[in-house]
């Protein structure tokens, strides 16, 4: 995957690149340089208080950069913490 993040590249209706915030664009770095079992480790903190939480937008930006190393089982471990969380909220969502 690399030791750098990726910026972004879409723009919005003006013309400008959109940006990540701040708190994402620090822990995004922060996991590409950790080792991918790092990463998965820090998939099991629950806490998003946590200074080790996995922030949403981490999780999908991670995943995106599977498609280039094609390593399925680090993808399935980051599409299942994704996954478990968007169920979290749809079930809080229900009445």
């Amino acid at each position: 995957m690399g030791t750098t993040v990726q910026p972004l590249t879409k723009q919005k209706s003006d013309g400008t690149t959109y940006t990540r915030r701040d708190d994402v664009e620090e822990a995004l770095e922060r996991l590409v340089s950790l080792p991918r079992s790092d990463v998965v480790t820090a998939l099991k903190i629950r806490d998003a208080r946590s200074d080790l939480y996995v922030q949403s937008e981490c999780i999908v930006y991670l995943i995106r950069a599977t498609r280039h190393d094609n390593d399925q089982t680090y993808f399935g471990e980051l599409y299942r913490e994704l996954m478990r969380r968007i169920v979290a909220v749809v079930c809080r969502q229900r009445p």
